[in-house]
């Protein structure tokens, strides 16, 4: 018996880590519920790399892979002689012990019930650590909907009865709630989300789920950047109290290109002096990838904070539409959103459409403009792949025929 552990997922920054285990040219794997970034993965030993913190991720491998052989060993020593499906029982239920508190005559809310039980013992998708309640509060959301969309079709679903059939009422029935587009799409994702679980888990064998049909749609957002001189309208707006907090918070952001998880926990620990500038390090929270920032005039305004002040982002996300709104930042944006299977197209002020994620868009739009050294900001922004990298390049036509003008000496 040989056992080694291998990522799959369509999704280049977060993929599941299988356990695979082989015996006599046959095979199996099993999901470990654990998920890791690849760039930060170790292909030849099968472990997080070491000079990541993700103890937890590599002690719970270590343990797995001991237990699995360890039962190999002892049944063959009772000449046993384990099957493979002994062997992947004995795995599925070591490594999922909550799939002997299920029974395979109870319905699929009751394991939606058990899954979302289990969400506070469960890792991030990148950064190894413990979900975050909002995170949790998803999945107890989708219970809500899928619950209420049970009562109007007076049926108790059971794994059997997902397939296109039901996407389509399931869609059907959120759109006649009005909800966006999107919003359908993360709960169709969701309910894939726990199938996944379910069917790694061996309780549920219909994959009729993973066709082609069983879509979760999805459209661009219309989302915008400040531009330098907008940034400079918020610098020199009188503002105080937590307004000024915010701006001051917002505008690192602006200048740092980082996630608001990020930049909004940044102090003076995080500049260095080196011979050549002062620059920021920071280990990024969703990804836990470290990048280096060139220290801006403005964010030495850090030199200064021991902390930043603390605010919520629902409240930072609120004051920021206002101040952007007395800076006058007030030029009409066209806006497309499907809402209940109906596109929506109208004008914003553009401050209606800022928001924390606002600053990172900023940053690397701006910076682009003035360096055109997308690897080199890709490096500083922390993306691994160029097509994530360029939602956030919010380069106009007319702005992109002017770069190419300049490279061209035209």
């Amino acid at each position: 018996m040989k056992t080694h552990y291998l990522l799959r997922g369509a999704s280049k920054e977060s993929k599941m880590i299988y356990l695979k285990i082989s015996l006599c040219s046959k095979a199996t794997v099993i999901s470990t519920g654990s998920t890791v970034n690849p760039a930060i993965w170790n292909e030849k030993k099968e472990r997080v790399k070491d000079n990541f913190d993700r103890s937890n991720v590599n002690a719970k491998l270590n343990s797995i892979e001991f237990a699995v052989n360890n039962f190999y060993a002892e049944e063959n020593a009772k000449f046993h002689n384990p099957s493979l499906k002994d062997i992947s029982n004995f795995a599925l239920e070591y490594i999922h012990p909550e799939r002997k508190k299920v029974n395979k005559e109870e319905t699929l809310i009751d394991f939606i019930q058990l899954y979302i039980d289990n969400l506070s013992k469960r890792t991030s998708l990148n950064s190894g650590e413990k979900l975050t309640q909002p995170t949790i509060n998803k999945f107890k959301h989708f219970k809500k909907v899928f619950e209420e969309f049970c009562i109007e079709q007076k049926k108790i679903y059971d794994f059997d009865d997902i397939d296109f059939n039901f996407c389509t009422d399931f869609t059907s029935f959120l759109q006649n709630k009005k909800l966006a587009l999107n919003t359908i799409g993360s709960y169709i994702n969701r309910m894939k989300t726990m199938l996944n679980e379910a069917t790694a888990l061996g309780l549920n064998t219909n994959v009729k789920y993973k066709d082609s049909r069983f879509k979760a749609h999805s459209e661009d957002s219309v989302n915008i950047y400040l531009s330098t001189d907008e940034l400079k309208l918020l610098e020199e707006l009188e503002l105080t109290g937590t307004q000024d907090i915010v701006r001051t918070i917002f505008l690192i952001g602006c200048w740092t290109g980082l996630r608001y998880s990020d930049f909004s926990v940044l102090s003076k620990k995080n500049i260095v002096k080196e011979d050549d500038g002062e620059y920021i390090h920071v280990i990024q929270k969703k990804t836990g990838q470290p990048v280096c920032i060139p220290l801006h005039p403005y964010k030495k305004v850090l030199s200064t904070v021991e902390k930043l002040p603390r605010i919520a982002e629902q409240t930072m996300n609120r004051h920021i539409k206002l101040i952007c709104k007395e800076a006058g930042i007030n030029a009409p944006v066209l806006t497309k959103i499907t809402k209940g299977g109906k596109r929506e197209v109208k004008f914003k002020e553009k401050w209606e459409l800022a928001k924390t994620h606002t600053a990172r868009r900023s940053f690397i739009t701006n910076s682009y403009l003035q360096t055109h050294n997308a690897y080199a900001l890709m490096k500083i922004s922390g993306h691994k792949s160029e097509s994530s990298f360029m939602k956030y390049l919010k380069v106009s036509d007319k702005e992109a025929a002017k770069i190419l003008s300049e490279k061209l000496n035209w």
